[in-house]
């Protein structure tokens, strides 16, 4: 009895679970064999060294800095806007 669910349980999970490894390691390969794919095509163009993408994420900071300034300045408008039709509807002969 004990050696029919080692066979037909255990013996099966085990199976099961080392061809998951495996799989798991193969992708794990092949991401990192994609990567370094990448990082040559992207040598060979000349595009990806250090400063160049200091440069870049310099400029998306400067561009969030303007992005949060034309926020605040679309709630000061709307203020003024609010502040100037609130006076205009108020009546005159109260």
């Amino acid at each position: 009895m004990p050696y029919e669910v080692f066979y037909t349980v255990v013996l099966p999970l085990l199976g099961m679970g080392m061809g998951a490894y495996a799989i798991v390691g193969g992708l794990r390969l092949g991401k990192r064999a994609m990567d370094q794919k990448h990082e040559r095509e992207l040598a060979a163009m000349g595009g990806g060294n250090a400063e160049e993408i200091g440069e870049l994420r310099e400029r998306v900071e400067r561009l969030e800095e303007v992005g949060f300034r034309m926020q605040e300045l679309e709630e000061r408008m709307d203020f003024a806007e609010r502040m100037l039709t609130s006076g205009r509807e108020t009546p005159k002969g109260s």
